[in-house]
């Protein structure tokens, strides 16, 4: 396999790990995977290219740049809550069939 080393991004501090390697084989091991030698070849090569497309990161200049968690503004969907008058007790009541001690009963369905 390609033994070249490698610039790994590491995470939310934008830190470069120079000099690691893509261990495919400990990969592979650690999630159980029997891989033949063209796959492990393949999948190196295709973690390879999502390295190098990460990595494209660290060359952007964000000098001035504000940290955001969002790309888009955030606000607030939901209405504010307002207190308005319920429905009338003895109204509801009225629709229901059965009541006791203010409250609306049903038939029993479980022993």
């Amino acid at each position: 396999m390609n033994e070249r080393k490698r610039t790994c991004y590491c995470g939310a501090l934008g830190e470069a790990d120079v000099g690691k390697t893509i261990e495919v084989e400990k990969i592979a091991t650690l999630a159980q995977l029997s891989l033949s030698h063209g796959e492990k070849v393949t999948i190196e090569q295709d973690m390879n290219a999502i390295l190098d497309f990460a990595n494209q990161l660290l060359e952007v200049d964000t000098t001035g740049m504000e940290a955001t968690a969002h790309i888009m503004p955030v606000y607030n969907v939901f209405r504010a809550d307002e207190i308005t008058p319920s429905s009338d007790r003895t109204e509801l009541f009225q629709n229901a069939k059965t009541q006791a001690d203010g409250y609306i009963t049903v038939p029993r369905i479980l022993e």
